[in-house]
C-alpha cells in the first residue's frame, strides 16, 4: 500500500477514534429529560454519525484527485464558496429543505465531479437524514418554506 493510500485510510480512522473518544466523554450527559431531549443527545448522535462515516470512508477512500496529485482545486473552492453564500441567502426565503437539496446536488456534481445520478441520490439521502433525524426525531424547527409546509402536512416535521 502506498503512502498516500495509507494516509487516505489512516486519517478517517483517526477521526473515527477522536469521534469515539468524544462520544465516550459525553456519556455522562443526559439523553432525555422530563422536558425533552437532554444535553447529551445531539453530541452523541452527531459523534455517532462521524464515527460511522469515518469508518466507511476509510474502507473506501476517494479515488485519485487533488489530494493525491498535490494540485489545488480552485474550481471546487469557488463552487463551495458560491454555494455557501447562495445557501445563506436562500434559506430565509425558501426554508431549509429546497436550498439544501440544491446546494448538496451542485456541490457533488460540480465541485466533487460526481455523476448527476450520484449527486441527486446523495443530496436526497443527506437532506432526508437531516429532516428525519432533527425535524422528526428531535422536533427541531426548520425555517419555514414550501417543502417544510408540505412535510408538516404529511406529519414528517
Amino acid at each position: 500500500m502506498s503512502g498516500s493510500a495509507l494516509r487516505a485510510r489512516a486519517i478517517p480512522l483517526l477521526l473515527a477514534a477522536l469521534g469515539a473518544a468524544g462520544w465516550f466523554a459525553a456519556r455522562h450527559l443526559d439523553l432525555y429529560t422530563d422536558d425533552g431531549p437532554g444535553s447529551g443527545l445531539l453530541p452523541r448522535v452527531a459523534l455517532g454519525f462521524v464515527v460511522v462515516l469515518a469508518v466507511l470512508v476509510s474502507l473506501a477512500p476517494a479515488r485519485g484527485g487533488a489530494a493525491e496529485t498535490g494540485k489545488e482545486t480552485p474550481r471546487a473552492f469557488a463552487v463551495y464558496s458560491i454555494v455557501a453564500i447562495l445557501f445563506a441567502i436562500a434559506v430565509p426565503f425558501l426554508g431549509f429543505v429546497i436550498p439544501a437539496l440544491i446546494a448538496t446536488g451542485v456541490i457533488m456534481r460540480f465541485a466533487e465531479d460526481r455523476s448527476w445520478l450520484a449527486s441527486l441520490i446523495y443530496s436526497f439521502l443527506l437532506v432526508a437524514t437531516i429532516v428525519l433525524s432533527f425535524g422528526t426525531a428531535l422536533k427541531v424547527q426548520f425555517p419555514a418554506g414550501p417543502a417544510e409546509v408540505a412535510l408538516k402536512s404529511l406529519g414528517v416535521l
